[in-house]
């Protein structure tokens, strides 16, 4: 009865007391959840345990360090709801204006709002909105604190008709300077003669 009663107010703390309070509920780490009047249930999955709280179609934002805002069509919140596992994310930088500029699209994410730290995993794509480029990456890493992305697994960087392929890469949260290592090749929309695509990373 305490673990039930427990789960449920928690869900009480992240959801709010009512689906028409436009406010988002904080929480102790200084984010948010905030699923906007969509269902957020504890799923009955015998691989969530009983420390942990599982919420679907969930939206989180930040106020500490750096601003973001994560939706996702699932989100796994440790005990302390200072960790989470996110599934379908949808994941956008956000200035102090509350213009998005950046946004990441990416199978899964690790939060850790703690440290403002988050790993996209999976074929991962990050977009400098208005701009014609994109990055796609096997591993995506942003460090809030840092305000920088690190990318692993295998890089390629396309601008309008040029593509260039690396195996890491580093770049401003901004996505306006980026620095690709590791075997960097490139093309143009004519090709390059002798130039072969990469494979892709394993």
């Amino acid at each position: 009865m305490r673990i039930i009663l427990t789960i449920l107010s928690t869900l009480l703390f992240l959801v709010g007391c009512g689906s028409d309070d436009p406010q988002p509920t904080p929480s102790p780490t200084g984010g948010t959840a905030t699923p906007g009047g969509v269902s957020a249930s504890p799923a009955e999955d015998s691989n969530v345990g009983e420390d942990t709280v599982r919420l679907k179609k969930t939206t989180i934002k930040t106020r500490q360090g750096q601003k973001w805002e994560l939706e996702a069509e699932k989100v796994d919140w440790e005990d302390d709801r200072s960790r989470a596992l996110a599934t379908d994310v949808d994941w956008w930088l956000i200035d102090e204006d509350g213009k998005k500029w950046v946004k990441v699209e990416s199978p899964g994410a690790d939060i850790d709002m703690d440290e403002e730290v988050v790993v996209f995993t999976g074929e991962t794509v990050a977009t400098r909105l208005g701009f014609p480029e994109s990055l796609r990456v096997q591993k995506l890493v942003y460090k809030g604190k840092e305000r920088k992305f690190y990318g692993f697994g295998g890089v390629l960087w396309t601008r309008d008709t040029v593509k260039l392929w690396g195996e890491t890469l580093t770049a401003t949260a901004e996505l306006d300077k980026v620095l690709l290592q590791g075997g960097v090749k490139g093309k143009t929309q004519g090709g390059f003669k002798g130039l072969k695509e990469p494979r892709k990373a394993d």
